[in-house]
């Protein structure tokens, strides 16, 4: 598997106005993750980040665009965005909402995510290979069931 997001073009998107968040803003320097959450927060036009972006919806809906690719994002549901995927965030200025964040670098879930891997495929990426399939037919938004959900849900509380 190749780890895609090496190749990204960080300086062709930014001059064409795409915007791009580094972790060495976002992140404590010594801590390579940070959860949050969120009560508002204005739609966002295309824009990508060096690192692992994971949104948990406990309340209202909104639209993810995906690489051109439409999600309906509503109360239960998780999206995943790996590094360097353009996506965009429309939310309804009057939507009431309640979003649990998790933001991590690669490097986080293994130490080799600084360097491409030598082998194929080591053990920590089959947690996010669906992740990072770069394969249109890949859906970034995972549905919970009920049960899971209230699990989930309490968790992130």
């Amino acid at each position: 598997m190749d780890i895609q997001w090496k190749a990204a073009d960080i300086g062709k998107w930014t001059h064409s106005g795409i915007i791009y968040f580094t972790s060495k803003m976002e992140m404590l320097e010594d801590l390579p993750c940070k959860m949050y959450r969120l009560y508002k927060q204005h739609s966002l036009t295309y824009h990508c980040h060096d690192y692992f972006q994971i949104w948990y919806v406990a309340k209202g809906a909104f639209r993810h665009t995906v690489s051109n690719r439409r999600f309906e994002i509503e109360q239960g549901d998780i999206f995943v965005i790996p590094p360097f995927t353009l996506h965009s965030i429309d939310i309804p200025p009057e939507q009431n909402i309640e979003i649990y964040g998790c933001e991590f670098m690669p490097s986080f879930i293994n130490e080799r995510f600084e360097e491409k891997p030598m082998e194929p495929l080591f053990f920590d990426v089959a947690y996010l290979e669906y992740f990072l399939s770069r394969d249109d037919s890949v859906q970034s938004k995972i549905t919970l069931e009920h049960i899971t959900e209230m699990r989930v849900h309490h968790v992130l509380q």
